[in-house]
């Protein structure tokens, strides 16, 4: 079987990453072919399709000097990006998977991706390594007390610009009270 394992880092960085990898090389012991997808960066392990990866990019960094037009740049790149379905297209075309398997793909990625996969008719699987689909903030705490919170439960994501949950930041929050339907979706 020929699977696309599809993650944000191509390199060790976290938990999401040394589980790809790790499952990467269990299923190559199995007999079947592993290509990879995920986001351009200096530390990525080489890889033959990483001239397909998407750009670059930090939020953080980006975030550093609050302007609308770096608002709508990340706000761009989390809701739908066409250079990730771009460039997803392009790696479907030349590994052909039967498969894809995604794992974190969240803001960096977008679910631009799944779209292109659903509309060729591959299936996919999502492992899922955080609460994102149904929390904006990822972990279900409140960022001030540390208690468990179910506020943004149900669809109801406004609640996360409301009380500030990612980052402390009504700026940050509200971006991912918009995001977060459409992940959700």
């Amino acid at each position: 079987m020929r699977i696309l394992l599809v993650n944000t880092r191509h390199y060790r960085g976290g938990g999401d990453s040394s589980y790809t990898f790790n499952l990467a090389e269990l299923l190559t012991d199995k007999g079947h072919e592993i290509a990879f997808f995920a986001m351009q960066d200096d530390r990525n392990l080489h890889d033959m399709n990483s001239d397909l990866f998407v750009s670059h990019i930090d939020f953080r960094e980006v975030n550093r000097d609050k302007s609308i037009t770096n608002g709508l740049r990340v706000l761009g790149r989390v809701i739908y990006s066409t250079e990730a379905r771009s460039k997803f297209s392009q790696i479907l075309d030349r590994f052909a998977p039967d498969i894809v398997h995604l794992q974190n793909i969240h803001s960096h990625l977008s679910p631009s991706i799944i779209f292109e996969a659903k509309h060729r008719g591959i299936p996919v699987v999502w492992t899922l390594h955080d609460y994102k689909l149904v929390c904006p903030n990822t972990n279900f705490l409140d960022n001030t007390t540390g208690e468990i919170c179910e506020f943004c439960a149900s669809g109801r994501f406004y609640q996360a610009a409301l009380r500030r949950c990612k980052k402390g930041s009504l700026l940050a929050s509200a971006m991912a009270s918009v995001e977060a339907p459409r992940w959700n979706r």
